[in-house]
C-alpha cells in the first residue's frame, strides 16, 4: 500500500501546481454517509513530507491509513494563509470526506469549509474549539520532553544544554519546562540556554541558533522547530542532539541520543474507526504516552544506568504514578510555582506562561 500512497502524493502535489479548473472532479463536494467503500482521507501540510520533523510525523500516520486500505491524498507546503482554501477545494473535489488540517493557522479554512460541507469530518491541529463536524487534536508531548530532558541532563559535561525554541506560546513553554525538569532531575545544576526564532520553520535561523548555542558552551542541542536542520550543525561540531516530532537518527547516528516523538496514528486511526462505526462526535483530543500518542525514540549514546532510569520514568508516566507537573516545582525567580504534592490541571498546563528554574533567558 505504500506504493499507492506515494503515487497519491505525487498526483496531489502535481494537481496543486496546475490550474484549479484542470483537476476538478466533484465541484459539489461530498455529501451523505461516510462508509468503508467511499472513505478518503485528505491531509494538508505546512511543510514537506521529508522534513525529518513535524510533517514527517504526520506522513507516518498517513502511511498507516494506506496500509489499512484507506485511500489518502496530501497537499504539502501550504502556508497559514488563504492558500489553505485552495488546498481544501482540491481535496474535497477529489473525493476527500475526512480532512486533517495539520496546522493551527488553518483555522479559518477549516471552519469555512466545515460549514459548507456538513457531512465531511474535519480535524484541526492544536485547536481551541470545535464544531459539529470539527474535532481538534494535540498530544502531551511534554511527557516525552521530560524523558528526553533526562537524557540531556545525563549527557552534558559542561552543564549547558541548548534549546532552539519557536514561538513563545504555552505549547512551546510547557515542553521547555518539562525538558528542563527532566534534565535537572538527573543533573540538578544543568542550565538550559534558550534561543527563540519566532518561527516554526526556518532552516537558516535554526542552524544559526545552533552555532550560537555551541559557542556559548552547550554540548547537547535540542529544538522545538518543524525540521531537524540544527542537528547537522551539532554533529559537525561533535555535539550531541535530541530530536523532536519524529526520529532523526539517520541524519547523524553517532551524535544522536533520542527524540520526543508524536504518533499521530494513535489519534487518526481511532478517529477513522469512530467515523466508520457511527460513534464519531466532535471532541478535543489531547493524547498521552499512555495511549501511544507520544513517546521517546530509541535511546543511544548514553550510560546504561541512566537508560534504565529513563525507562522507569517512562513506565511511571504511562501508569500515572509520575506526573511531570507535580510540585514542588520552582519558577525561574525561585518562587514556588507548584506547591508540594499539587498537580497542575490541564487548563493550567495549556495556559502556561512561566519558566521553571534552570532556564537562562527572559520569557518573551
Amino acid at each position: 500500500m505504500k506504493k499507492s500512497g506515494i503515487l497519491l502524493l505525487i498526483i496531489s502535489v502535481t494537481m496543486f501546481t496546475v490550474p484549479l479548473e484542470s483537476c476538478k472532479k466533484n465541484p459539489e463536494g461530498f455529501s451523505g454517509k461516510i462508509t468503508p467503500e467511499n472513505i478518503k482521507a485528505g491531509f494538508i501540510y505546512s511543510g514537506t513530507t521529508n522534513d525529518n520533523g513535524f510533517t514527517q510525523a504526520f506522513e507516518q500516520a498517513r502511511y498507516v491509513l494506506e496500509e489499512k486500505g484507506i485511500p489518502t491524498m496530501v497537499i504539502e507546503n501550504i502556508p497559514e494563509t488563504t492558500e489553505c482554501d485552495r488546498a481544501m477545494n482540491i481535496l474535497i473535489e477529489n473525493g476527500c470526506n475526512v480532512i486533517y488540517a495539520t496546522r493551527y493557522g488553518f483555522e479559518d479554512s477549516v471552519f469555512k469549509y466545515a460549514k459548507k460541507y456538513p457531512d465531511i469530518k474535519f480535524s484541526w491541529f492544536a485547536g481551541t474549539h470545535t464544531a459539529e463536524n470539527v474535532s481538534t487534536f494535540f498530544a502531551r508531548i511534554y511527557q516525552a520532553r521530560y524523558l528526553s530532558g533526562m537524557a540531556a541532563g545525563a549527557k552534558t559535561h559542561t552543564g549547558k544544554i541548548g534549546y532552539i525554541a519557536s514561538v513563545p506560546i504555552p505549547e512551546v513553554i510547557q515542553g521547555l519546562n518539562a525538558f528542563t525538569l527532566g534534565a535537572r532531575k538527573i543533573n540538578p545544576e544543568a542550565k538550559i540556554e534558550i534561543i527563540w526564532t519566532d518561527t516554526w520553520y526556518d532552516p537558516y535561523l535554526s542552524k544559526t541558533a545552533a552555532r550560537i548555542l555551541i559557542e556559548k558552551g552547550c554540548d547537547v542541542i535540542t529544538w522545538h522547530q518543524n525540521s531537524a536542520d540544527a542537528q547537522d550543525v551539532a554533529a559537525s561540531n561533535g555535539i550531541y542532539s535530541i530530536g523532536y516530532n519524529s526520529s532523526s537518527r539517520d541524519l547523524s547516528p553517532d551524535y544522536y541520543i533520542t527524540a520526543a516523538t508524536f504518533n499521530w496514528a494513535a489519534y487518526i486511526l481511532d478517529d477513522v474507526e469512530r467515523i466508520l462505526n457511527g460513534t464519531w462526535t466532535a471532541r478535543s483530543y489531547w493524547g498521552s504516552i499512555a495511549d501511544g500518542a507520544v513517546d521517546i525514540d530509541e535511546i543511544s549514546n548514553i550510560d546504561k544506568d541512566i537508560y534504565m532510569d529513563i525507562l522507569e520514568a517512562r513506565t511511571k508516566l504511562k501508569d500515572g504514578t509520575l506526573n511531570v507537573f507535580t510540585g514542588p516545582v520552582y519558577g525561574q525567580d525561585f518562587n514556588l510555582a507548584i506547591k508540594e504534592n499539587d498537580t497542575l490541571s490541564d487548563s493550567e498546563i495549556l495556559n502556561m506562561k512561566w519558566y521553571t528554574r534552570g532556564i537562562i533567558g527572559l520569557l518573551k
